[in-house]
């Protein structure tokens, strides 16, 4: 499994790519701990992902009335 996606961070990820990489990999691990900043890294992927979710949507950020 790590292999894979070893090889999948190799590409071009969407940051929803990207987060799916990141929860597989947790999945597979052992223990809830992780490097220091491992969090904050995780809030700035899901911010990520969340910007471009709005993005593909034509809300940039705010939402529609």
């Amino acid at each position: 499994m790590n292999r894979l996606l070893d090889h999948a961070q190799t590409t071009t990820l969407t940051p929803r790519q990207h987060a799916t990489v990141v929860w597989l990999r947790g999945r597979f691990e052992e223990g809830l701990g992780g490097p220091p900043g491992s969090m904050v890294s995780l809030t700035a992927l899901a911010e990520s992902v969340v910007a471009d979710d709005w993005a593909r949507a034509g809300l940039n950020g705010r939402s529609k009335r």
